[in-house]
């Protein structure tokens, strides 16, 4: 199962190279805590499925390196991503408004 990735500059901004460092990056519609990207840094996952058990939605399965997929976190409120996200031991879920400001970590 492969991740769906947003390569455009709305979601990496001017640094593309933050898909060269591994860092997944999906898209979604602002919810009750203004999250519009939920980012994934898999050189820092370990792959402890927190995530998954918190937001099974947008964390729907490890893949077959053992890092967490990233997947359209449609239907996953922003309580959901956020408890993801701060499930996560090693804090490898980045959480951002549309402005590009973190909300998590």
């Amino acid at each position: 199962m492969a991740s769906l990735f947003s390569y455009d500059k709305k979601c990496y901004g001017d640094n593309m190279k933050t898909r060269e460092n591994h860092i997944d990056c999906v898209e979604k519609e602002p919810g009750s805590l203004g999250i519009t990207k939920v980012k994934l840094d898999r050189n820092a996952c370990i792959g402890i499925s927190a995530c998954i058990a918190m937001a099974p939605h947008a964390f729907p399965a490890l893949d077959e390196e053992g890092k967490a997929i990233i997947n359209d976190p449609l239907g996953t409120s922003d309580e959901e991503l956020l408890s993801a996200a701060q499930s996560c031991p090693v804090k490898a879920i980045i959480l951002e408004d549309e402005k590009g400001n973190i909300i998590y970590p």
